[in-house]
């Protein structure tokens, strides 16, 4: 397989609420794949370029959001959720479309 590709996705989950997500994949085929099996409807792809190989994000992201996700993250893996169910969950509620969309890259890398 060659390098991945970063997409671009408007996307709504089950609930009903349109998410814009930043995803890898080797194509667009892989990359709407991924989206279904994380039960997302696509409304929009598009392919961009990366920057040398690695996405880059703007903004901060607050040690205060940082220490929220991990302490989701704890909480349900204690309770024995598997690790994707629960980033999974916790990128869909998270409001900070910036950081879903940074759980959502690792969540990707994972599958």
């Amino acid at each position: 397989m060659g390098r991945k590709k970063e997409f671009i996705c408007k996307v709504k989950n089950t609930l009903g609420k349109v998410l814009e997500i930043d995803l890898l994949a080797d194509d667009e085929f892989s990359a709407i794949k991924i989206l279904h099996e994380q039960d997302y409807t696509v409304i929009f792809i598009k392919e961009t370029k990366l920057s040398e190989g690695i996405i880059l994000y703007s903004g901060k992201i607050t040690k205060q959001k940082i220490g929220l996700f991990t302490r989701q993250l704890s909480t349900m893996l204690n309770t024995g959720v598997p690790i994707l169910k629960a980033m999974n969950s916790i990128a869909e509620y998270e409001d900070n479309h910036q950081f879903a969309s940074i759980i959502k890259d690792v969540y990707n890398s994972l599958v």
